[in-house]
């Protein structure tokens, strides 16, 4: 995985001051977090609550700034809307601070895709950190008048946010407690593929050849080889082949909104992931989200644009803080979710 890799290495500016306490995978740990106020506690009026997922330099103060500012330029009400943005620290974070054994980290590539921590030892998924954030919204002792969960990343954070969508143990019950939920994907560098077809020049499906590349359905990219959290989901769903297809279901039948820069196709692009593995995606962010979304509508078929919509932002390029505040970032974000027509 060649992503970001002397970027990823450089350690956080800061690390935030408020704490978020959970139990998860059978370990008690802290994730620092920045938020409009604290998630456990009561907030009668917040109706919309939103995560923010940063990007490869683990940098979530400046996304939670940036999803801050979205959200006075949308014009929603401070009272209504709850934002949080956990900071998944990697191993420069903690070679630079004097953390506490009870924070977590994980490696620099690891918290992108729900691996489990390093530390403690066997540490919790970055995706049951999630789950456990999330736990909160259905409680109407604490949100009596929530109605809309949106869960958004961008570039590193687009690839957490779009791997979480079909394996999480969290929507499940936000569903059951009848709220909206929302995954915004933007200008993630790969795809998680249900299978080993990938979008041939000509626009059709065919297996890619695996001695092009070996890596290509491997887990990021593919589904072989799953971390414990997502072989867990699989599993649940039965295993095999027939686990696979029915994951592909669980993402389908979610709604998922891939914003897109229109600017964001640098083939050379020094953060853009490499690997023969993403290559075989597309030559750059734009065009592999492009391929993806038709790939997702050859494979589940046209039914699924009822969940899913693709939205090309133009003249933004790789850029959260222009992405987030675009028209239809601040409709996916903070609104209705209504943007121009899907990208095809």
């Amino acid at each position: 995985m060649k992503e970001a890799a002397g970027i990823s290495r450089q350690p956080v500016a800061r690390i935030a001051d408020r704490w978020f306490p959970l139990s998860a995978d059978g370990v008690t740990v802290r994730v620092p977090l920045f938020a409009t106020g604290d998630p456990l506690g009561a907030h009668r009026g917040v109706t919309r609550f939103v995560v923010i997922i940063n990007g490869t330099l683990r940098n979530a103060d400046v996304y939670f700034a940036s999803a801050v500012a979205a959200a006075e330029a949308a014009g929603a009400d401070p009272g209504h809307v709850l934002i949080a943005a956990p900071q998944f620290l990697a191993a420069p974070d903690a070679e630079a601070f004097p953390l506490d054994g009870d924070v977590p980290h994980w490696t620099t590539e690891g918290w992108k895709i729900g691996d489990g921590a390093v530390h403690p030892e066997r540490g919790p998924s970055s995706y049951a950190v999630l789950d456990a954030l999330l736990a909160a919204a259905p409680d109407r002792a604490r949100f009596p008048a929530l109605r809309t969960v949106v869960v958004a990343g961008h570039s590193a954070g687009g690839q957490f946010v779009h791997r979480y969508v079909a394996s999480n143990r969290a929507h499940a019950a936000l569903r059951a407690a009848g709220l909206a939920v929302r995954y915004v994907v933007a200008n993630p560098s790969s795809y998680l593929y249900f299978d080993d077809r990938r979008l041939t020049a000509a626009g059709t499906l065919a297996p890619y050849p695996r001695e092009t590349c070996a890596d290509v359905n491997r887990y990021r990219y593919g589904v072989e080889r799953p971390n414990e959290y997502v072989g867990a989901a699989l599993a649940a769903l039965g295993g095999g082949p027939a686990g696979v297809e029915a994951l592909g279901r669980e993402y389908g039948g979610r709604e998922v909104a891939y914003l897109l820069g229109e600017a964001d196709s640098d083939p050379n692009s020094d953060s853009l992931d490499k690997s023969c593995a993403a290559a075989a995606q597309g030559p750059t962010r734009l065009e592999r989200g492009r391929r993806y979304f038709r790939y997702i509508q050859m494979l589940l078929g046209p039914e699924v644009l009822a969940t899913h919509s693709l939205h090309v932002v133009p003249g933004v390029g790789h850029d959260h803080r222009e992405i987030f505040l675009s028209a239809c970032g601040l409709r996916l974000l903070f609104g209705d979710g209504r943007c121009h027509p899907n990208y095809n």
